[in-house]
């Protein structure tokens, strides 16, 4: 039989895309649509897929066609509810060996990779698809969204700017740049320690942002001290300026417990550092009080690792339930873009393409390091990220807080 938790889920996340509501009725004669593995049912799902789960078998290559969706046995018919929960929960990454040297989830394993959809928003179109294929739903299938952002930027490192951009300055013969680092190092205002401009250009376009902080010191995580003076001069800072506060979660053993206490409280959001985390830690997340997180996201490659553009609740496959959690999965990082190999031009005919074909249906995370807001190192990047809101303006894509994201999508 199919999993009825599996099934709601499906639904609700339909409902919540398309702002309808239903109801879940037990009985076929009271509905005015039908679910089951029967063919007489109005919607029908595949047996198949329920089994593969009950074998904790994952993999997209036994629960997908080439075509990347789930196909009701016998047919080639799309099982749309099976397949949209598919990719909205990273089912192929449970129950997987596939890991990088970074311990993430293998990019170079994925079904978006295999089928070239990393920046495709695919679980929208097999929503209105889905939509569309129901007569009783034909009315909600070109119901769509304004999408907004979602700006965040993780603070891993602020006295490298000593080095990096100083070995950067000493190859290009930046004679004056390296005394001016050298200087502001010193005297304490190292170049990366540039959260008072960071949020002076969003007010310009009356944006907000959230900023992740590492609260462990060490060579894997930051270079800076979270309770020293001119570290909680910049949170009071944030603060003051209308913006939020998260957790960078560090790599190691300290648990999120200890890492949340070093922070003013509240603290309900989350990245982890280098997006090291596997959908397992959700649970660990919700343990410790987090409402929402943002690491969901390939270090690889901008788009959707989930194939999906809006945030959701994770659906636990071990517990078969929902983890009262948002994600807000991470779509577009400065490093990916700088690591991508391409020019700078290339790389913003890259963003703005997909920015293009994404102005509805999405929340668009954004994630700009302190870092690449230098004139060294990351030339270019700062003014990519003031041309990025200069087009969300233009385009009437607002910008929104973590507490809008918690009271429309934690249901």
């Amino acid at each position: 039989m199919p999993n009825k938790a599996i099934i709601y889920y499906a639904l609700q996340l339909v409902a919540v895309n398309k702002k309808a509501q239903f109801i879940l009725v037990d009985s076929s004669a009271q509905a005015d649509i039908s679910i089951g593995i029967a063919r007489e049912n109005s919607i029908q799902l595949s047996s198949k897929f329920f089994e593969l789960l009950e074998q904790k078998t994952t993999q997209h290559q036994e629960h997908l066609n080439a075509g990347g969706r789930v196909i009701i046995p016998n047919t080639d018919q799309t099982d749309y509810l099976s397949t949209i929960f598919y990719y909205v929960n990273c089912v192929q990454e449970y129950h997987t060996s596939s890991s990088d040297k970074f311990g993430r989830f293998n990019y170079a394993d994925s079904i978006q990779k295999h089928l070239g959809i990393t920046q495709t928003n695919f679980v929208q179109q097999l929503i209105d698809e889905f939509c569309r294929a129901i007569p009783q739903l034909n009315f909600l299938a070109e119901r769509k969204r304004p999408s907004k952002l979602f700006l965040t930027h993780d603070i891993d490192y602020i006295y490298k700017a000593k080095n990096e951009d100083g070995m950067f300055a000493l190859k290009n013969k930046r004679w004056v740049a390296i005394f001016k680092l050298l200087f502001n190092h010193y005297i304490g205002t190292p170049d990366w320690l540039n959260i008072d401009k960071i949020t002076a250009i969003e007010k310009k376009y009356a944006f907000n942002s959230t900023f992740f902080w590492l609260t462990v010191q060490d060579e894997l995580n930051s270079d800076y001290n979270i309770q020293s003076d001119i570290i909680q001069k910049q949170i009071k800072h944030i603060q003051a300026s209308a913006n939020s506060i998260g957790l960078h979660k560090a790599i190691g053993n300290t648990s999120f417990e200890s890492e949340i206490k070093q922070l003013p409280p509240p603290v309900v959001a989350n990245r982890y550092h280098f997006l090291k985390f596997t959908v397992s830690d959700f649970q660990q997340m919700q343990a410790a009080g987090i409402q929402l997180d943002s690491s969901l996201g390939f270090a690889e490659e901008i788009g959707f690792r989930n194939s999906y553009g809006l945030p959701f609740m994770p659906f636990d496959l071990n517990q078969n339930k929902t983890i009262n959690l948002i994600e807000v999965p991470l779509n577009l990082m400065d490093r990916t873009l700088f690591n991508s190999g391409k020019t700078l031009k290339e790389q913003k005919e890259t963003v703005f393409n997909w920015l293009d074909a994404n102005r509805y249906n999405s929340i668009i995370a954004i994630d700009w390091h302190n870092n690449f807001f230098t004139d060294l190192s990351y030339e270019g990047y700062q003014n990519l990220y003031e041309e990025i809101l200069e087009y969300a303006q233009q385009h009437n894509i607002n910008c929104c807080s973590i507490k809008e994201l918690i009271a429309e999508f934690r249901n």
